[in-house]
């Protein structure tokens, strides 16, 4: 089944709490000449919200599938269709990951090897000028012809979570830092 995009959708909920099972679920349909048995799990610790995890062989990392498992009511605050969108249109301008399906709480996508960017490595020499190119890539990239050119979104995005932000809560100390930022 295909959604409105396009991406395939696989009726499979990965369990955050184990997430092996949902996890091989899934690359029997994205990876189906995968052996099951042979398929190596590592999860990454860099997500603030979502959980991220790795299936790939062994001995080969390079063709890792990431699975992204939303975190809790970040619903509330992301547009899950224009993210999808938004991941279609940086692939096809070769500057994102290829999406190879959704599933009923995440994305599932390709591994883009690389290293992670800190203050140091950014402002090196060899470095900042291909993140400058990258940038300019990505912010000239157009969707196809006949596509909807999506409009700004920075304040409608920003309104959205602060219509979710709770006006009050049971413990007292994080109701008076509220009432403070607030």
């Amino acid at each position: 089944m295909a959604t409105s995009t396009g991406v395939p959708k696989v009726d499979i909920t990965v369990d955050e709490n184990n997430p092996k099972v949902g996890a091989l679920s899934l690359i029997k349909h994205v990876r189906p000449e995968w052996k099951i048995d042979d398929v190596q799990f590592k999860v990454f610790t860099e997500g603030i919200t979502n959980k991220i995890y790795g299936c790939h062989l062994p001995n080969d990392k390079r063709n890792m599938v990431l699975l992204r498992v939303y975190g809790e009511k970040t619903e509330l605050i992301i547009d899950r269709v224009k993210e999808i969108e938004t991941f279609q249109i940086l692939f096809e301008a070769k500057c994102g990951a290829e999406l190879y399906c959704i599933f009923n709480n995440g994305l599932c996508y390709e591994f883009m090897p690389g290293k992670i960017l800190d203050p140091q490595l950014v402002r090196a020499d060899n470095i900042y000028p291909l993140i400058a190119h990258k940038m300019a890539k990505m912010h000239l990239t157009k969707p196809k012809e006949g596509e909807v050119i999506p409009g700004p979104s920075l304040f409608t995005t920003l309104r959205g979570w602060l219509e979710n932000v709770p006006r009050q809560f049971n413990d007292p100390e994080k109701n008076t830092r509220q009432c403070i930022i607030y």
